[in-house]
């Protein structure tokens, strides 16, 4: 799969819910509720950390073979490879789980 498309694919499907305290998490119960978990998370951050966070799950899904299943999940009630990963986890904790991987695509967020 090309970058380019990979990065567009992380793009859509980026989301999370909130929880107690305004602390947003994933919730990688099934693909929907991951994307849409993910994206809600995206659209509560700056711009920065929206850009950090796609390069985290992109790290994550280049580091682990298993999470390129997500995209290709056929039902949106199963669960998916990465958000099953990613359940529970706050922006923080993504980021930090992304650090176990190389960074195979470079950072492409300016600081």
């Amino acid at each position: 799969m090309k970058l380019a498309t990979l990065m567009v694919g992380i793009t859509l499907t980026l989301a999370a819910c909130a929880t107690e305290k305004g602390v947003m998490r994933v919730d990688g119960s099934s693909q929907e509720a991951s994307n849409s978990s993910l994206k809600q998370m995206a659209e509560s951050l700056s711009a920065q950390d929206r850009c950090r966070l796609q390069a985290a799950i992109l790290r994550i899904q280049i580091g682990d073979a298993s999470t390129w299943k997500a995209g290709n999940t056929e039902s949106k009630e199963k669960p998916d490879p990465l958000g099953t990963m990613l359940n529970g986890m706050s922006f923080q904790q993504v980021l930090d789980l992304s650090q176990r991987y190389p960074d195979k695509a470079g950072t492409p967020c300016k600081k």
